[in-house]
């Protein structure tokens, strides 16, 4: 299995190379505009301040959002938003599974859960428990392709390029959120997926 998970994600990776070279981007001007508000229900929002150049550099996105939000109980969670108005070898969406571990975040568990959101549907969301020395968080992320939620590194690569081949474009924005665990996992989770709730609908 895991020669053909190897296979796959070389195969993918060649693809992104060729169709970059081949296929125009949509124009800069005709990419949509990213707003999230600052409150989204009970919660309210802060700028959590700039990225530091070494990082900023490395992320190499369009636009970032970056905050703290706060709800009615006065608990915590960061949202971070790296949004690619177009993907090519070296300027990609960073997944979290490599940026947590190379952050000194030790990755607990790994799991796609479904988060129930407020139109009556369901999108799965990818749960990562982590912890660095005396401090455990919770991380609830996904990849935001045209208002699609994607949960899975590989299916998003295949779906950026079904749209560069489709659309010429290959927009997409990595959302995260980190919520600090303060009883448990399962709470940290819950209180996560509140905020996923009240965040969708205003993401691409």
């Amino acid at each position: 299995m895991n020669a053909i998970r190897l296979f796959v994600t070389a195969v993918l990776v060649g693809a992104t190379v060729v169709l970059a070279k081949t296929v125009p981007a949509l124009p800069a001007a005709e990419v949509p505009a990213l707003e999230v508000p600052y409150i989204l229900g009970s919660w309210q929002g802060v700028e959590a301040g700039a990225l530091d150049a070494a990082t900023e550099g490395a992320v190499a996105a369009d636009l970032v959002v970056n905050r703290t939000y706060v709800n009615a109980e006065s608990e915590a969670a960061g949202l971070y938003i790296a949004y690619y108005m177009q993907q090519r070898p070296g300027t990609s969406i960073h997944s979290p599974l490599h940026c947590l571990p190379g952050s000194g975040w030790d990755i607990l568990s790994a799991q796609t859960i479904t988060a129930a959101l407020d139109n009556g549907k369901s999108s799965p969301v990818r749960r990562v428990v982590a912890q660095k020395e005396r401090s455990r968080i919770v991380v609830l992320y996904w990849y935001s392709i045209h208002g699609e939620m994607i949960a899975n590194e590989a299916l998003s690569r295949l779906r950026l390029l079904s749209n560069r081949l489709r659309l010429g474009r290959n927009d997409a924005a990595l959302v995260r959120l980190v919520v600090p665990v303060t009883d448990s996992d399962m709470t940290a989770e819950h209180r996560g997926l509140d905020l996923v709730r009240a965040l969708v609908s205003h993401l691409l």
